[in-house]
Order: C-alpha cells, then sequence, then structure tokens
C-alpha cells in the first residue's frame, strides 16, 4: 500500500503518518518547508481487510495551513497525486446536454477498469448542462456495487452544480442525497447493476447565485454504502407551525445533518428550518429546506444535550400548507479520548447519539435564542 500526500498547490509544510490497525506508527515523513513535492510512504506488507491510519498534519508552525491531496493506492505503478488544474479541461459548447449525445468518460488514470471516474469541466451559460456516460464496476453476483457522484465548485460556494443519475434505458435512478451545500452535491445509488452503462446529469442549482463557472466531477464504485440513520420524521401543518426533540449526543463528534422537506402541492412557497440549540439555548446550527429539497451541514457538537426545532415557514408568510420533513444523520468521527471501562459497570450505550421527545411544556420552559433568518 502507497500513501502519497501532495500539499504543492499551498503554503502548507506537512507531516504524514500512518497506524497499523493496532496503533502503531509503521511511518512518517515530513517537510518543514512548503511546495517540495509529493510525500510517499509505501507499506510492503498490510492486513487484509483492516483498517489503517492515515494523519496529516502542519511539521512547521510557520507553515500551518495550507490545502493537500491524499491518494492511496495498492499498485506501485499507479501515477502520482493529480490536482484539479492538471485535469484536462473539457470545453463541450452544448455538445453534451443531453443523454442522446452524453460524453463518455474513461476510467481515470492510477484506477482499476470503471472503478472511478473525474472530469473537470464548467457550465458556459446559464442554459448549459453536461451529461456523462460511465460503465460500472464489475462484481460477482452475490457481491454489493455502491456508485458515489460527487460534483463540486473549484472557485466559488456560491456556484452549486448537482447531479441525476440515469439508468441505461434513461430512466431517473433512486440515487439518495448524501450532500448539498457549500458548492457541493453528493448522491449514492446503494444497489448498481454490476458492468452496465449510466448516465449523470450536471446542472446548476436553481438556487444558485452563480450560473458559470469551472466545476469537477467524481464517480466512485465501492462495496460499503453510507448508511444514514432517520432520527426524525413528522408533518408541519398551519396549526402546528413548530416541533421540537432533543438530541443527547454522548460524545463530543463531527455530526452530518440531512434534513429533507417532502414536496408540496400548495403553490404557497414554503420550506423547513431547523436550528439548532445547545444546552443554554445559544445556536448552535442552522439548516432550511424548501419544499423539495434536501439540504446538508456538518457541525461538531460537544457532548451534552441539544434541542431540535423544527419551524415550517412561508416566503409570504401566510398559511403553512401541510408539509412533511424527515432528519437524518451520520457521525463523521470516532470518540476522540480514551473510553473508561468499569467491569462492574452495566453495558454502556455505545450508540454516539440518541434523540428522544418530551412533552410541550418541557420545551416551552426553556429560553432560546432567536432563530436565523432564511434564504428563500
Amino acid at each position: 500500500m502507497t500513501i502519497r500526500l501532495d500539499a504543492g498547490q499551498g503554503l502548507l509544510a506537512p507531516k504524514l503518518t500512518v497506524y497499523a490497525p493496532d496503533g502503531t506508527v509503521v511511518g512518517t515523513v515530513q517537510s518543514v518547508r512548503p511546495q517540495t513535492g509529493v510525500l510517499t510512504i509505501s507499506l510492503s506488507s498490510v492486513q487484509s481487510r483492516a483498517f489503517y491510519y492515515i494523519q496529516v498534519q502542519s511539521a512547521n508552525p510557520g507553515f500551518g495551513i495550507g490545502a493537500y491531496q491524499v491518494k492511496v493506492v495498492f499498485d506501485p505503478d499507479a501515477p502520482d497525486v493529480v490536482a484539479n488544474g492538471t485535469l484536462a479541461k473539457i470545453d463541450d459548447n452544448h455538445t453534451d446536454d443531453t443523454i442522446k449525445d452524453a460524453g463518455v468518460l474513461p476510467t481515470a488514470d492510477g484506477y482499476s477498469a470503471n472503478s472511478h471516474y473525474s472530469a473537470f469541466a464548467s457550465f458556459r451559460d446559464t442554459t448549459d448542462t453536461d451529461v456523462y456516460q460511465i460503465r460500472s464496476a464489475k462484481v460477482g453476483n452475490n457481491q454489493k456495487s455502491v456508485m458515489t457522484v460527487n460534483v463540486r465548485s473549484l472557485k466559488s460556494p456560491d456556484l452549486g452544480p448537482t447531479v441525476q443519475v440515469y439508468d441505461k434505458f434513461g430512466a431517473p435512478a433512486d440515487a439518495q442525497i448524501l450532500v448539498h451545500g457549500g458548492g457541493s452535491y453528493t448522491v449514492q445509488l446503494d444497489d448498481a447493476d454490476s458492468n452496465a452503462d449510466y448516465y449523470v446529469k450536471v446542472a446548476s442549482d436553481d438556487e444558485s447565485v452563480l450560473k458559470v463557472g469551472d466545476y469537477q466531477l467524481d464517480v466512485d464504485f465501492r462495496a460499503v454504502a453510507v448508511n444514514l440513520q432517520t432520527v426524525t420524521s413528522n408533518t408541519l401543518t398551519d396549526t402546528a407551525k413548530s416541533g421540537f426533540g432533543t438530541l443527547t449526543a454522548n460524545y463530543s463528534q463531527m455530526i452530518h445533518l440531512v434534513l429533507s422537506a417532502a414536496p408540496s402541492t400548495s403553490t404557497v412557497q414554503s420550506g423547513v428550518r431547523l436550528t439548532v440549540y445547545d444546552g443554554q439555548g445559544h445556536v448552535a446550527s442552522t439548516l432550511f429546506a424548501q419544499a423539495g429539497q434536501t439540504i446538508t451541514v456538518d457541525t461538531y457538537l460537544l457532548a451534552g444535550v441539544y434541542t431540535l426545532r423544527f419551524d415550517g415557514l412561508t416566503r409570504s408568510r401566510g398559511p403553512l400548507p401541510d408539509l412533511a420533513y424527515t432528519l437524518q444523520a451520520v457521525t463523521l468521527t470516532d470518540p476522540i479520548s480514551p473510553q473508561p471501562a468499569d467491569p462492574n459497570a452495566p453495558p454502556a450505550d455505545d450508540s454516539s447519539y440518541v434523540y428522544t421527545t418530551y412533552g410541550d411544556s418541557y420545551y416551552a420552559a426553556k429560553v432560546f435564542d432567536l432563530a436565523k433568518d432564511v434564504v428563500w
């Protein structure tokens, strides 16, 4: 296994450390000056189906901030890390706006056939869309194939590209939205067909401030899916415009929240705002999804008890149509400190968080800061 770290695009002087499954250091390399090339650690033998840990940190406080890329390969002849700027930019001039005219993407350099695809392209104008044809990885009869598609803006988060996946017949595939926000959009198809054609359509989000700009698309096939856990779901109405719940973070963690507001048949523009309050009633995070949207956010929660408030809003401030919503989540970090173990204690709850709801009087007795305004 070879691990390559490239910080050559910025001013970070990096240090790379690799840990074995038992936590012992098996390799370390660093550079005290920025832009000194690719750092590499090669392990001649690794355990099968085991977790290895890669740590990236600053090696010099004077050059402690900057971007980097990490690549892990099991083929010693694979190319070095490829920065965005070295990918050939695709300038299609509206020649791939439909499935019929889709451009065929080759497997990305350094990957086994049909396991990963990349494209560096741009929206030329406000009507531009790009459609790419790919072929899924070939897997055995009893193997799972998970397709993950990510597109991200390269220059400004105000450019919000989105993706839609279609099967070989041109029908929309049932892909789950994992990330939507900050100029990134990620979907997952957790049961992709083996060795089959798919089409990926990249378009600018209707809500984007910018409609023209560069983006990078990456399509990856793997065996493990990201499993979002449903925290709660409910329906807000004009007579019950708000709902509450209590989220207990069992340890400090980075958590990924996914808020989906169901489409509405009403002509009234509506949406659901989620506000996360800490134990002192201060706003820890805010998320807003218009009807028919899925919006995500990553937020760091210290161990403790948080109040989640869901508000149904309308742009006209008129009556709220019935609006269903679902909140899903996944913890992105493991516990950050050694966990004490008492052999005489009852089994501990190893879940990262617990969601409960109490009566209205419980939340009415609390004092909260004003929730943030939303942007329609």
